[in-house]
């Protein structure tokens, strides 16, 4: 049995009529297909059994003889009216029969239908418009394809849900597994388990803003946030809350055995703290003793509060690892900071445009002895209390020898006189340039490495700071007027003043390799001087050992040490041949051995009467114009 609707055209009881209102008796109604001449059906009743003639023969009275015409469901027609002798009255296109409330409830039904990828929004039509209409080549497509290209964690909530008392950690992670692209929306979300979030390649979780919040609700020192073995991860907009109770809101880790190394990720206003008040464990962790390697990761205008540390790196293998416009907040009652950043293994770090406030009860930033490169610029401090901003912690144990750059930044301090608030105690180079350091009380800047160990101190201001020196730091660089100020026990330039009257030009000063170095300045009086140190050189129990190629006539400075505490300092006159002139012979530690010069054929040598040695020379060589 057909399915069928009554017509809209002459559905039930209708008269039809000619053009003179005479009652179209013996009339004509042919039914075709739609926009066509193809006859097609139409049906006597609602039951659909029993097909009209077609034509339709009207009878006297002008009327359909069954007294109704039926149409076959989601069909469209076309009717032509002709009188008895064929000449044709009127024509109608394009109708189709009344849809009854069931037809109207199935609509509904298919519309509202969410079992079906067929149904429901993909019967809704799309078109990118805007206040003017659709947009200038914009392609039709559905609701249902439209909506595919944004996955929200609500998708995968049950509706009605209250997400800020309802562990939603399953439904958070259903959604991660599902898109690589996935949006949490204005709200509070409670999670009771760890999210993981592991072999992701390009994946991107975002919210609106600060109001997008992940809740801890789980165990004491949990992690909310587990990433590891992904590539190219976007986290945006959102606020990792620790509520009291949790140790590290965001961990970067990897493991061995995933799809992929951990690296280029990019962390874009994220939020992150207000942890359990005496966890051990960092709010932002990067890396374990385990993990193999973590690269290119970088943090631009986030926030770390309110945690007993706030950043641990412990990665053996990390390279470019960067906080941009950053803020560090330690100053929140609720817990104690301990170690505002906890730098263990690793290295290749940089703070730029980065902000610390608040306090630290063992340092705002403690570097171990197997921590690498660590640089800060143009960044600033507003810390209280009693203990350092940097604590480099002495490397005895294992020489460090990786440098800290400090440049362009404003370290201000308002806590406790008298405590080293630099407290730097590693052999690896210390720079800091171009930097006021400002303490409302007084205190101290203390470089003590345990064996030689370089401070470049370059233009910095020390307001109510005292630098204090250890027995084996080499200090070099300007003062902020622009003096000369020091030394080093690679060959650079030292002394206590400019060398040579008139300008100073330096270039590539500093290098131990065995590249030459040169610095060339024009006295005021004329001439002109060269300044030039050569190849370190390792020397033993022998006679005229070459250490320096000399050009000319020469003012030389020669650096030696056996590197067992034993170094010493000779300052020598020489001409192009012969036994140079010892004006002076310093010991600066311990007892060095005695030792001969000569000059042979432009060259300085060296002759130890005992123990090996390895010496830097610096020569000047001074020429009238």
């Amino acid at each position: 049995m057909t399915t069928v609707n009554l017509s809209q055209f002459a559905g039930a009881g209708a008269q039809f009529f000619d053009n003179n209102g005479v009652p179209l008796a013996g009339g004509l109604i042919y039914s075709y297909s739609a926009g066509t001449t193809t006859p097609q059906v139409t049906y006597t009743s609602n039951s659909g059994s029993i097909a009209q003639s077609n034509p339709i023969v009207l009878d006297s009275s002008g009327r359909v003889t069954s007294g109704e015409i039926w149409l076959v469901s989601n069909l469209s027609y076309k009717f032509v009216v002709q009188n008895s002798s064929g000449v044709q009255i009127a024509s109608y296109d394009n109708l189709a029969g009344i849809a009854s409330s069931i037809d109207l409830s199935n609509v509904l039904a298919e519309l509202a239908n969410t079992s079906s990828n067929t149904q429901g929004d993909a019967l809704i039509g799309f078109v990118q418009s805007n206040s003017s209409g659709f947009l200038s080549g914009a392609q039709a497509s559905t609701v249902n394809n439209k909506l595919q290209e944004f996955v929200s964690i609500l998708d995968f909530i049950p509706v009605g849900t209250n997400t800020s008392t309802t562990d939603c950690s399953s439904y958070i992670s259903a959604a991660i597994s599902a898109s690589n692209c996935v949006y949490i929306p204005e709200g509070v979300y409670l999670i009771n388990s760890t999210i993981t979030i592991q072999n992701k390649s390009g994946f991107r979780l975002y919210g609106a803003n600060m109001n997008s919040e992940l809740r801890w609700g789980g165990s004491n020192n949990g992690v909310m946030i587990d990433l590891s073995q992904s590539r190219f991860i976007t986290f945006q907009n959102f606020y990792l809350n620790g509520n009291s109770i949790a140790g590290t809101n965001l961990m970067i880790d990897d493991p061995s055995g995933g799809s992929y190394v951990t690296t280029i990720g990019d962390y874009h206003k994220i939020r992150m703290g207000n942890n359990f008040p005496t966890s051990t464990l960092p709010a932002l962790s990067i890396g374990t003793s385990s993990s193999t390697q973590i690269d290119v990761q970088t943090f631009y205008d986030c926030t770390i509060e309110n945690a007993t540390i706030l950043f641990q790196m412990q990665s053996p293998v990390t390279l470019n690892i960067n906080f941009v416009s950053c803020e560090f907040e330690a100053y929140f009652a609720t817990n104690t900071t301990t170690i505002g950043m906890n730098l263990i293994t690793g290295g290749n770090l940089s703070f730029t445009n980065c902000l610390w406030v608040g306090q630290a009860t063992t340092a705002m930033i403690q570097r171990s002895i197997q921590f690498g490169l660590l640089g800060f610029i143009n960044c600033e401090t507003e810390i209280i209390g009693g203990s350092p901003f940097l604590y480099a912690v002495d490397d005895t144990a294992s020489a460090n020898k990786s440098p800290v750059n400090i440049i362009n930044s404003t370290l201000g301090f308002n806590g406790t006189s008298g405590i080293n608030w630099i407290d730097y105690r590693q052999r690896g180079p210390l720079l800091v340039q171009g930097c006021t350091i400002n303490s409302s009380n007084a205190v101290y800047f203390n470089h003590a490495p345990p064996a030689t160990g370089l401070f470049y101190n370059n233009g910095n201001n020390l307001i109510n700071v005292s630098l204090t020196l250890g027995t084996y730091s080499i200090q070099g660089g300007f003062a902020p007027n622009g003096n000369f100020v020091a030394a080093s026990t690679q060959g650079n330039m030292f002394g206590t003043g400019s060398p040579i009257s008139g300008v100073l030009e330096t270039k590539r000063a500093g290098t131990s390799d065995a590249t030459l170095q040169r610095i060339t300045g024009i006295a005021s009086g004329g001439g002109s001087a060269n300044v030039e140190q050569c190849v370190q050189t390792t020397i033993g129990i022998t006679t005229a050992t070459n250490i320096a190629s000399l050009e000319n006539a020469s003012f030389i400075l020669v650096r030696g040490s056996d590197g067992a505490g034993n170094d010493f300092l000779d300052l020598l006159i020489s001409g192009n041949s012969g036994t140079p002139t010892v004006i002076t012979s310093k010991t600066i530690v311990g007892s060095p051995t005695a030792r001969t010069y000569s000059i042979s054929s432009f060259n300085l040598q060296l002759a130890m009467a005992s123990g090996t040695y390895t010496t830097n020379v610096m020569w000047f060589q001074l020429t009238a114009r």
